[in-house]
């Protein structure tokens, strides 16, 4: 009898054994599940782009640019400009200079461009002559001040998880030493 008992009690210590090694296994497993789900998440907020939009309009030279400020790639897809209530695809469509007088991209599904983080997109990009003798003739950038002061750029991208962002900014910031007499002359500029 006493073997019996011995002998029961050995199997059902396996069996316990066996249950628990089981139980561990279990939790374990769900614990990586768990923690995949944490990674991934962790993974896509890290690896997020962030775009800005610069501008800059020093003596002989201005731009528009997008930044990609993130830590992730920037798929940008579609570059939208208004001016007024219209809103247009291009650039070219909203400035008055002849489109071969100042650099700019076009963004289509078929040209869509991808940013590496603190890489950058030239939207607008014009250098002026150097000044001769000292003096500069700022008439013509005058106008291209006034034409990109009445645009408003929207930026629209997406990340490598395919999360859409929208960044949008007012280039009025380019008349800020524009008098109202810069502006009504050269409202109809044309290079």
């Amino acid at each position: 009898m006493r073997e019996l008992v011995i002998e029961v009690l050995n199997n059902l210590v396996d069996h316990m054994v066996a249950f628990l090694a089981l139980l561990v296994s279990i939790v374990a497993l769900i614990a990586t599940f768990i923690q995949l789900e944490i990674q991934r998440k962790h993974n896509e907020n890290s690896l997020r782009p962030v775009g800005q939009i610069d501008v800059k309009d020093k003596l002989n030279h201005m731009y528009v640019k997008v930044v990609n400020k993130g830590l992730g790639p920037m798929q940008v897809y579609k570059l939208i400009f208004t001016k007024g209530d219209v809103s247009y695809n291009s650039i070219e469509d909203c400035l008055a200079a002849h489109p071969k007088s100042y650099m700019h991209v076009n963004i289509s599904e078929s040209n869509l461009k991808t940013l590496s983080p603190n890489d950058s997109l030239d939207v607008f990009e014009k250098n002026f002559p150097a000044p001769a003798m000292g003096f500069f003739d700022d008439d013509q950038k005058i106008g291209y001040q006034v034409d990109l002061s009445q645009i408003v750029l929207t930026v629209y991208y997406k990340d490598i998880h395919n999360n859409n962002y929208i960044i949008t900014k007012n280039l009025d910031w380019f008349s800020r030493h524009l008098s109202s007499e810069d502006i009504d002359n050269h409202s109809e500029y044309a290079s």
